[in-house]
């Protein structure tokens, strides 16, 4: 998948749909103020796109000319396809229900979005959408217009030995998967989606569609096949692990510690080359992977020195840089992909002079 803009725009649209929730100096709040609850006005670089409700996750297509992002809010979920050069939504594609996981081969030609349950909420619900049932890839094929047409579903449902998600103070009755931040492999034939409730990574054929499946840490979050194709790695959120995944075999062949237990492992990026790199939100870090050696070269810390974390959520790489978002901070850290060092800060919001915090 093509990752060179997807972190800015990612928090273009992330702005644009920022929730409600605090007073300025005369007391209004709303999204249109682009005021945040701990009193920061979000003011980004570039042009605003009003896209959906909490748009948690986006992707590029190839060509540079459309942005996906998904929303994945408590309200209607859809994915908004926005055209780059007019910042402005092309098409709307329902969703039952979104986590915000979505990647686009690197063709161009289809892409994959992570399916949820369709919300119980009268307000928010929509029965009839195919997929509702959830535990589902949405599959769409993309025109050169820059619109696209869902073709199907693939189901990735738990495997019968999962072990049902906590529900307190007794674990759920029902196994459900819930699917992530799914990546795809080099070639375009396989999908490696992690399945945050069922502990599981599961390995997608996509021209059969057949699953298989490989037991990682606990609540795994993202994915990222190597360059090499033939593995991948997924990020756990509670174990503070990498799982090294061998795609013919779908086995965990190795656990990489990047954080300690609750440390919240989340986004994972494998440019071409011999590093990937993963964000630690928990840590206000970036864990550097060498993919030959299979280990933690280096940590690159995002943090302040003030403030409740800066949360390092999402990654993109352009240029030999890596681009970091700080959903605590609003900001976007930029990391020398070289020197393994921060070389700036773009912010995202500012705290106006006006607003006590």
């Amino acid at each position: 998948m093509t990752r060179k803009r997807n972190l800015l725009l990612a928090g273009a649209a992330l702005a644009a749909a920022a929730p409600a929730a605090v007073a300025a100096d005369d007391g209004r709040i709303g999204p249109s103020l682009h005021i945040l609850n701990n009193g920061r006005h979000l003011t980004p670089y570039g042009r605003l796109a009003n896209v959906g409700n909490v748009p948690t996750g986006g992707a590029l297509t190839p060509d540079g000319r459309f942005y996906w992002t998904v929303s994945a809010g408590s309200g209607l979920n859809d994915v908004r396809i926005v055209s780059v050069s007019s910042a402005k939504v092309v098409q709307t594609l329902p969703l039952p229900g979104a986590s915000g996981g979505v990647v686009i081969n690197r063709k161009g030609t289809r892409a994959y979005v992570s399916g949820l349950a369709n919300s119980t909420n009268r307000e928010t619900s929509r029965p009839a959408l195919p997929g509702g049932g959830g535990d589902v890839v949405h599959v769409f094929t993309l025109s050169k217009s820059g619109k696209a047409t869902e073709t199907g579903q693939i189901p990735v449902p738990p495997p019968a030995d999962a072990e049902p998600p906590n529900d307190f103070p007794l674990p759920a009755a029902k196994l459900i998967s819930y699917p992530e931040y799914l990546d795809i492999s080099p070639n375009g034939k396989t999908l490696v989606v992690p399945l945050n409730l069922a502990n599981r990574a599961a390995i997608v054929d996509v021209k059969t569609r057949k699953v298989r499946y490989a037991k990682t840490g606990r609540y795994p979050y993202g994915a990222a096949v190597l360059p090499d194709g033939r593995r991948a790695l997924v990020t756990n959120e509670t174990t503070g692990t990498v799982s090294v995944v061998d795609l013919a075999t779908a086995k965990v062949t190795k656990t990489i510690t990047v954080g300690g237990h609750l440390s919240h492992p989340e986004a994972v990026l494998a440019p071409s080359g011999k590093r990937a790199y993963v964000a630690v939100a928990n840590t206000d870090r970036v864990a550097v992977l060498d993919t030959k050696k299979l280990k933690v070269v280096k940590y690159v810390g995002v943090g302040t020195k003030a403030g409740i974390g800066t949360n390092p959520n999402a990654l993109a790489f352009h240029k030999g840089r890596v681009l970091v978002t700080e959903g605590g901070a609003d900001v976007i850290s930029v990391i020398d992909a070289k020197r393994l060092k921060v070389t700036g800060r773009i912010p995202t919001g500012r705290y106006p002079t006006d607003v006590r915090v």
